[in-house]
């Protein structure tokens, strides 16, 4: 019998792409569509299988986001691997060269193998709060390449385009703090994460001058499937990354 059987959890490969979800069985594969109806379909058959089902993907910038979504909602576990760790597996299990994807039984080895610990659903109104941090991160990143460019502008016509344009990015910047500050104030159990977590924003916010004063309200909360939470990742070039 396979080893994905043994436990009373049949240990689910989903590799996830823009408009596909290609999913291993112990026995079988298939592929749903990456919509609402894919998902539905997805939950659907998961739900008839003979033990419970455990999900294992990996993230890929956002595109398994929906398909975790609906099967956090249909109570389906699923865990959502950091691809270093996808990739790290596959090669000590010798299915991966320098150049191949992680496939779908790949994804399902790991989870009969390393049987990891699924992701918790999360709670209201985090998942809103995760595409708001992703948005900042967005801007910061247009920000500090908008710097790198202006640098070596020599003409002043280009350089008032640069300024113009770094105006607008800081702008947009603002706007996205309050509605992170805004969502966080809304939510009554993401506020009570964040305040959990104040402690650690002050420590950050003493070690840089630059940080600021509300740090640990805006990322108190952090994906696990980014890995762990650090200085290094929140403090470039005087911004929150």
């Amino acid at each position: 019998m396979s080893p994905q059987v043994l436990s009373a959890v049949i240990y689910v490969g989903a590799d996830v792409a823009k408009l596909s979800v290609a999913l291993q069985l112990p026995d079988q594969s298939w592929s749903h569509a990456n919509t609402p109806e894919g998902h539905a379909a997805l939950v659907t058959r998961l739900q008839t299988l003979a033990a419970p089902a455990h999900v294992v993907c990996e993230a890929t910038g956002g595109y398994e986001r929906a398909m975790v979504g609906a099967l956090h909602r249909a109570g389906v576990a699923v865990t959502v691997l950091n691809p270093r760790q996808a990739r790290d597996f596959a090669r000590a299990c010798g299915h991966l060269a320098k150049t191949d994807g992680i496939d779908a039984q790949v994804l399902a080895d790991y989870g009969a193998k390393l049987h990891p610990q699924a992701d918790p659903a999360p709670a209201p109104g985090e998942e809103a709060f995760a595409e708001l941090v992703q948005a900042r991160r967005d801007i910061v990143g247009l920000l500090t390449a908008e710097a790198g460019r202006r640098e070596h502008t020599t003409l002043p016509a280009l350089r008032k385009l640069a300024d113009a344009r770094q105006r607008q990015l800081e702008k947009q910047l603002a706007q996205l703090d309050a509605l992170l500050d805004a969502h966080v104030a809304a939510n009554a159990k993401l506020a009570a994460n964040c305040d959990s977590n104040r402690d650690f924003g002050t420590a950050l916010a003493r070690a840089s001058p630059a940080m600021p004063k509300n740090l640990s309200t805006r990322y108190a909360r952090w994906p696990q499937h980014e890995g762990p939470l650090s200085f290094a990742v929140l403090c470039g070039n005087g911004r929150i990354a």
